[in-house]
């Protein structure tokens, strides 16, 4: 069967959920950008306007003229900076930054004279000059003042917008590998079945013809193993103590199919039973492990799965008897055992060991795990 369709319609299905659920977290970020800069923004004209009575009642003597110039002048300014924060050039935008720091400058004078006029034009009405505890051009002095409060406003804008963007986009690479990983995951997972799948059912056929009870037993072992895989289809992960019973499933199914050649034993520590491992791995060592057991030349052979806990770490070995030949390359590193492989360069990236290696006349698989597995 042509599994090809239903994969690219899994695939589309995956990219309008990732496109939809990206500019949702989009909108919510902008939301919350938003939220967070009118706070800061009412709280910094807040302090300005504080400092800026302060200023003008020791610049002008008079506590209505600093009430009236704070309450018109800076209000003016939260207004006029307000505008200018929401201007296409304040996201300072990659490759942009020359022409931004450009127009900001324009914007910070352009407010400077905007505060620095109505400044002048409320002393004229409401404080005599002569009566100025600061003398001088007057106007000139007031703009270097507005100057100043606003460039100081703008390059702190601009900075702390410019690395929120910058976080914001590595959180968004980060957020794009994370789903891409996760993406390939569920390929992996997904190649499982269909690879045991195609195995279990050669091993049916070839004994239909021959021993038909024994097929008719078979088939319902594979349907509680192909039962038990579809209830934990979502689940890239398990205890070890559910996959040992998982993989017994398997077991007894090639047991039916080699009668008395074939038998094995399963031993686990108790506190490993409640490890976690991806799925299907230990099964993935038995099933290379019969396949190569099968090319010992002897009447009978035995395979020996072995789980124990040391420290952080899970130990995980399958053993069968070695072949009179040596495995080329390519046939060390199957389909399911490359699958395995790339499972767990995701879940446990330089956490984990796997080895083959020839010990007493058996070919023993050894694969390690340290620590927690990772929630791609």
């Amino acid at each position: 069967m042509d599994s090809a369709p239903v994969d690219d319609m899994d695939r589309a299905s995956w990219f309008l959920r990732f496109r939809t659920s990206a500019g949702l977290t989009e909108a919510a970020r902008e939301g919350t950008l938003e939220g967070e800069f009118w706070q800061a923004q009412c709280v910094g004209w807040a302090f300005l306007a504080i400092f800026g009575f302060c200023i003008r009642l020791f610049v002008f003597q008079s506590v209505p003229v600093a009430i009236v110039c704070t309450l018109v002048v800076d209000s003016l300014g939260f207004l006029l900076t307000s505008l200018m924060a929401h201007q296409p050039f304040a996201r300072f935008q990659s490759g942009r930054g020359v022409r931004s720091l450009a127009i900001a400058a324009a914007w910070c004078v352009g407010i400077a004279l905007a505060m620095a006029f109505v400044a002048y034009r409320l002393r004229t009405g409401l404080a005599p000059f002569d009566r100025l505890a600061i003398q001088g051009s007057k106007f000139a002095i007031s703009f270097m003042y507005y100057m100043s409060i606003i460039t100081a406003w703008t390059l702190a804008f601009l900075g702390i917008r410019a690395e929120i963007e910058a976080r914001s986009q590595r959180m968004q690479a980060l957020a794009a590998e994370t789903r891409a990983l996760r993406l390939e995951v569920e390929s992996l997972h997904l190649q499982i079945a269909p690879h045991f799948l195609f195995n279990a059912l050669n091993t049916l056929v070839s004994q239909i013809g021959e021993r038909p009870e024994i097929a008719e037993e078979m088939t319902r072992q594979l349907a509680a193993y192909l039962r038990y895989s579809l209830e934990k289809r979502d689940q890239y992960v398990g205890p070890v103590a559910e996959e040992l019973e998982a993989v017994e499933m398997y077991i007894r199914i090639q047991a039916l199919r080699f009668d008395e050649r074939f038998s094995y034993t399963c031993s686990a520590d108790p506190e490993a039973l409640t490890a976690s491992i991806p799925h299907m791995a230990i099964q993935c060592l038995v099933e290379n492990a019969i396949k190569h057991g099968l090319q010992a030349e002897r009447a009978a052979f035995v395979i020996n799965v072995r789980v124990r806990a040391c420290r952080d770490a899970l130990l995980v070995e399958v053993d069968n008897p070695s072949g009179s030949r040596l495995l080329a390359p390519e046939e060390k590193t199957g389909t399911g055992l490359a699958n395995m492989r790339r499972r767990l360069d995701l879940r446990y990236p330089g956490r984990y060991a796997f080895s083959l290696r020839q010990e007493a006349g058996r070919t023993v698989a050894m694969l390690q795990l340290r620590g927690a597995p990772c929630s791609v």
